[in-house]
């Protein structure tokens, strides 16, 4: 770790925090008050929802825009603009390098649909993190704009048919060796194809191993496993999807 460690340096902040002005507590100014006085943080945004609380006023937005402004000390305290973006097809965050940042509200009809929002973030230097623990439209991706990608919350994941990810195999018999270390002990390993348990084992310890055989249900099948430790916390593997040959 050294070699890579004297490289860079490590911050710490929240990106992803909510005031009055939607679903959450206290002033954007408490909130930055907080994240720098008492948690001690490097950086913070303010990411309030477009559609709770009830919608996000053009007052609240240009209150945050002055808090943030005010906050913003650079290589001491740094504090980024943004919201958080929902429409009947996305949910996620958008941020702007600056105080110089439009409201995009996903439930008006000039902004709800997530492409609509890319020429802005663009113009501004903006970027987007997707928070679509449902699911959404991918519409208007573009790697330069989405730079980080949420895969599971408090909230829930994306697990769901026909999901972005996974490898691809030929077989009509096959065998399965999982092989599982976690950071608790583990309570339970589910193997699920097709998104069903097909099946369920147990372990006391940290570490689990074991192979189970199965053969070909449709033209194409997918299989993944699932994680469950004693603390409640999950993990799951990325999918295979194996055709018959």
């Amino acid at each position: 770790m050294g070699r890579y460690t004297n490289k860079e340096n490590l911050y710490w902040g929240d990106i992803h925090a909510h005031t009055k002005y939607s679903d959450g507590m206290g002033t954007p100014d408490e909130a930055l008050t907080y994240a720098r006085d008492f948690a001690k943080l490097d950086f913070a945004a303010i990411t309030d929802h477009d559609d709770i609380g009830p919608y996000l006023s053009n007052e609240e937005w240009m209150d945050t825009k002055k808090v943030i402004s005010k906050f913003n000390v650079p290589n001491k305290f740094v504090t980024f603009l943004g919201h958080e973006y929902r429409s009947a097809l996305a949910d996620m965050n958008i941020y702007y390098p600056n105080n110089d940042g439009i409201l995009m509200c996903g439930k008006k009809k000039e902004w709800n649909e997530p492409s609509k929002l890319i020429p802005v973030i663009a113009q501004k230097g903006g970027m987007i993190i997707p928070h679509m623990h449902f699911g959404a439209d991918w519409s208007g991706y573009i790697p330069t704009i989405y730079r980080v990608m949420e895969i599971y919350s408090q909230h829930g994941s994306a697990e769901y048919i026909g999901c972005p990810m996974g490898s691809e195999l030929n077989a009509n018999k096959r065998k399965l060796d999982i092989y599982c270390i976690g950071t608790y002990s583990i309570f339970q390993i589910e193997v699920i194809k097709n998104n069903r348990t097909i099946h369920r084992t147990e372990s006391n310890s940290p570490e689990c191993s074991f192979s189970i055989d199965d053969i070909a249900e449709r033209d194409e099948d997918f299989y993944y496993i699932r994680i469950i430790q004693q603390d409640t916390e999950m993990a799951w593997s990325s999918p295979i999807w194996v055709r018959k040959e």
